[in-house]
């Protein structure tokens, strides 16, 4: 496994296990559907989250940077066919979590609401 790789996913298990912790259940991991990816698909008692996970050594990017335009229609697509799927009767989120290694320790960042989809 590439470098790069493994530490991406590494990343993944880190927020996966954060929001674990913070009342989520999370359903899904790298899932995939029609060309496109998701992190993580989480769910709490309000809402079905679609997660994006950076890993960074030294974040230099703003939060925005991490979410361009191309990958929100992206994300949003998939999760339009996602809760048509499941019958998910949840509302909707897009989150991105950010986990930034410093000096070998790793702070995570969850923003809520990263976007709003175009629906």
């Amino acid at each position: 496994m590439a470098q790069k790789h493994k530490f991406g996913r590494q990343g993944e298990s880190l927020a996966a296990s954060f929001l674990t912790g913070q009342g989520y259940q999370i359903l899904e991991r790298n899932f995939r559907w029609n060309g496109i990816e998701i992190d993580l698909i989480a769910q709490n008692d309000e809402y079905i989250v679609f997660v994006e996970v950076k890993t960074r050594h030294n974040r230099l990017e703003s939060p925005e940077q991490f979410l361009p335009q191309r990958k929100k229609q992206r994300m949003t697509r998939l999760a339009d066919f996602y809760v048509n799927d499941k019958a998910i009767g949840l509302e909707v989120r897009f989150d991105l979590v950010i986990i930034d290694w410093q000096k070998d320790n790793p702070v995570i960042t969850h923003i809520q609401n990263a976007f709003l989809p175009g629906w």
